[in-house]
Parts: structure tokens; sequence; C-alpha cells
């Protein structure tokens, strides 16, 4: 799986548009959020996602336009009790070139992991567009 993460101090400063607008413009670039209270809350706890996370997503969308699907979850490690964002990209085919489009799409948005930090990861889960 390609995955990389980009952290973000809590309670950090950003120009974080209103939770609302942010979910708008994740609406505006067909972006899923299948449990959108979850992400809410995560965005919340770590505001200085929320620029991040926009413009990787809108990144994601450019580089994977539709049909490909874009679903951004909060992901619970059962064995940490971590949790991080992740932006999974979906399509009907896993190509080795579309591997290696994720993959560089993580390394170009500049994310690095920090466990005690909020954090998003672009990556794929191989599921089908639609798929639970």
């Amino acid at each position: 799986m390609a995955k990389q993460s980009l952290a973000a101090a809590p309670g950090a400063i950003t120009r974080l548009p209103a939770r609302d607008e942010l979910f708008t413009a994740l609406h505006r670039i067909a972006v899923v959020t299948k449990a959108p209270l979850d992400v809410k809350r995560y965005v919340d706890t770590y505001a200085a996602l929320g620029d991040a996370v926009l413009e990787a997503c809108r990144a994601a969308r450019v580089q994977f336009p539709l049909p490909t699907e874009l679903a951004l979850q909060v992901y619970r490690d059962s064995d940490s009790n971590d949790t991080q964002l992740v932006l999974f990209v979906r399509a009907d085919e896993y190509t080795r070139e579309f591997l290696d489009r994720v993959e560089a799409l993580a390394t170009t948005q500049n994310l690095t992991p920090d466990l005690h930090q909020g954090r998003v990861d672009i990556l794929t889960d191989f599921r089908l567009p639609g798929g639970d």
C-alpha cells in the first residue's frame, strides 16, 4: 500500500475554512465521506489539518478524475487505539501505473508520519468505487 502522512499539532493556528465550508468544498470535488460525523470530529480536534486535507483532496482529484473514487474517512487502529484520516483512492482497476501515481501523490503532498498528532494518509485499499 502506498502511504505517507501529514502531521499537524493540535490547536495550531491555520486559515482553515469553517467546517461546513470544508465539507462543501469536499463535496464539490466529489470526495465521499462515509462517516461524516467522525471526519468532522477529527478535523475539529486537529484543526490545523483542515487546509492540508482540502489541498490533498484537490490534488488527488486533479490526478484522479471521476470515476475514480476519493473516500475520506477516519481509520481506527484496534491495537494502538490511534486514529487518523485516510483519503482512499479507489478505482475499477489497480495497475502498477495507478499505484505509482497514488504513491507519487502522497509524496508530492510532503506528508510525514507522526503518530501523536493529527494526520492524514493517502493510499488505496484496493476496493472498487462505492465499496464498503
